[in-house]
């Protein structure tokens, strides 16, 4: 019998040793195929059934009531009318009017923020504007001395520096500013001396002053109040962001919430409710003229920017795993492709049909050649 067995695509043993290496070594090419494939841990037959489990910065129900419920109470707090009451007493002890009305919270606050006479309001006892022309008394504020980023002569801190010295001036500046914020009216919003416009009769005026007179249509108390609730800083609604902020945060400790992506979004929803609330509060006591909350909307932008700068940065993070992902996915599948190259290939299925009948005939011839031996 001849010890020579033909194999498909010409290759050639010359006895059963051959033989039984070569069927060795295709079986170990194989198992080791195998093997680099379980390292990727990938059920592909289930892979569509794959459910992400929650994260830790997921909200649940009890976030969205208490941040809801909190953001309500805020924008009560600061839109209270007893409240606001009690606030203004504080301002008009620190004026110098009335003391004799404060109790002893008022008197201590009213005492501690005494103001009164300051060049912020008044150069040699008159209320005057940036123009130095005489200041509508509703809005001396609006006018002079009440930006501190105003580039103008009239910056707060210029004026105060100028009369008493570097750090008494910077501290009266502070105390003058924060004082007026207990007022009925408030501080106008820094930056609104870059607003001031001249009327036709040349009169210095403010764009906030004009918006909150053709709201009125002219009428002097509503324009004065609209203005205060729409174009200042009271220290009403700096309580109620501040009630916001630490339930917020009493909130994050009662549950043991450290996850800061969480954590923002938690905020996100009580600062907006807190100042959607405000307004709408406004909106009903003034006949559709909202109440903003500049405190409330600052925080809540700072809220929103940071969760896209996180956002941004987790983003950048996903991808360079991704990338690491795909580069090592193209390194085992060129693995793959070369444990498997010294495997023989046929262009068509009769091809292994005729290699299982040629093996099938060489296991015969071999066990033909044992019983003849």
């Amino acid at each position: 019998m001849s010890n020579i067995i033909v194999f498909p695509g010409n290759v050639y043993a010359k006895d059963k040793d051959t033989t039984t290496k070569i069927f060795d070594s295709s079986f170990k090419q194989l198992d080791k195929l195998q093997s680099e494939i379980h390292k990727v841990s990938i059920d592909l037959e289930n892979a569509i059934n794959i459910q992400g489990e929650k994260t830790k910065s997921e909200l649940d129900g009890y976030d969205f009531l208490f941040s809801s419920v909190f953001g309500i109470l805020g924008a009560v707090l600061s839109t209270s009318e007893r409240l606001n009451g009690f606030l203004k007493q504080i301002h008009t002890h620190a004026s110098g009017y009335d003391k004799e009305k404060s109790n002893g919270i008022q008197k201590f606050f009213g005492d501690m923020l005494h103001h009164q006479g300051d060049s912020i309001d008044q150069i040699d006892g008159s209320f005057i504007n940036r123009i130095e022309g005489n200041a509508d008394l509703g809005y001396h504020r609006l006018l002079w001395g009440h930006d501190p980023i105003s580039l103008g002569k009239d910056n707060p801190f210029y004026l105060m520096i100028k009369d008493h010295g570097l750090l008494n001036g910077i501290v009266k500046v502070f105390r003058h500013l924060i004082a007026d914020t207990f007022s009925s009216q408030g501080l106008p919003i820094p930056g609104h001396s870059y607003f001031d416009r001249t009327d036709a009769s040349g009169k210095l005026t403010n764009l906030f002053q004009q918006t909150s007179k053709k709201l009125a249509d002219n009428d002097r108390v509503l324009s004065q109040q609209y203005f205060s609730r729409m174009f200042t800083i009271r220290a009403q609604d700096i309580a109620g962001q501040g009630f916001v902020w630490a339930t917020a945060q009493a909130y994050f400790f009662a549950r043991g919430i450290d996850d800061l992506t969480r954590q923002r979004q938690y905020k996100i929803i009580s600062y907006a409710v807190n100042f959607l609330t405000h307004a709408g509060i406004g909106a009903i006591r003034q006949g559709g003229i909202p109440y903003i909350n500049w405190i409330a909307l600052t925080a809540l932008i700072k809220e929103v920017a940071g969760m896209f700068i996180d956002s941004y940065k987790e983003i950048r993070q996903l991808e360079n795993i991704t990338d690491k992902i795909v580069a090592d996915n193209i390194a085992l599948e060129k693995q793959a492709y070369a444990t498997g190259a010294d495997l023989i290939s046929y262009k068509d299925s009769t091809g292994y049909i005729r290699e299982l009948q040629q093996q099938d005939k060489k296991y015969n011839d071999l066990v033909s050649f044992f019983e003849e031996e």
